[in-house]
């Protein structure tokens, strides 16, 4: 039988790859040395994505994961929310101690034609560079 959930945290993966675990539910990676995350693409049955404390700077890969709940990107040099897509399900996001200098609207507002944030109750965007709101 599969793990529910896998914890890898403070290791020093380097990159976020595909992860061949169907079932997954619940996946934490704290504090490793990740940077990219582009070649991850996406997972069908995880709801909890842990990444805290690793050096992402884009979010590009991370998408395709439809019960996606959580998504934990605090201390990392995350600079947008580009490429952050297919996560219909996300509540919760935290990107607190990141890079993040310019907050679209548009990119976390619920729109019909691409509800990618029509669940999202809490973004967290604390510590942040956050100069301007658009």
């Amino acid at each position: 039988e599969e793990p529910s959930g896998t914890n890898v945290g403070y290791n020093k993966i380097v990159e976020l790859i595909p992860v061949a675990a169907p079932a997954l539910s619940t996946l934490i990676l704290t504090e490793n040395k990740i940077e990219k995350v582009e070649t991850f693409t996406g997972h069908p049955k995880l709801k909890k994505l842990d990444l805290v404390r690793n050096k992402i700077t884009g979010l590009q890969g991370l998408s395709n994961m439809p019960e996606l709940r959580e998504l934990l990107l605090a201390e990392n040099k995350v600079k947008s929310l580009v490429g952050l897509d297919g996560v219909p399900n996300l509540t919760l996001l935290d990107l607190r101690k990141n890079n993040v200098r310019l907050l679209l609207m548009e990119d976390i507002a619920f729109d019909e034609a691409f509800p990618m944030f029509e669940n999202l109750q809490t973004i967290n965007l604390r510590e942040n560079l956050i100069d301007k709101v658009e």
